[in-house]
């Protein structure tokens, strides 16, 4: 949380999210509402991908 602290600039805001079982079908469309970055994933390479294309964010090589 410190890095996502110090990663904010200012008048911006951070999302943290814990989520178990969810169904990617239904969440991903959610989080396209939002523009973001994704800092840490326990997830799958590629479920990592789909959650970063939502957010418009471009995979790091």
């Amino acid at each position: 949380m410190k890095e996502c602290g110090q990663a904010l600039q200012n008048d911006s805001s951070a999302l943290f999210l814990l989520v178990h079982n969810a169904n990617a079908d239904k969440v991903l469309p959610e989080l396209e509402k939002f523009e973001g970055k994704l800092i840490k994933t326990s997830l799958s390479d590629d479920a990592d991908e789909k959650l970063r294309s939502a957010l418009g964010e471009t995979a790091e090589a």
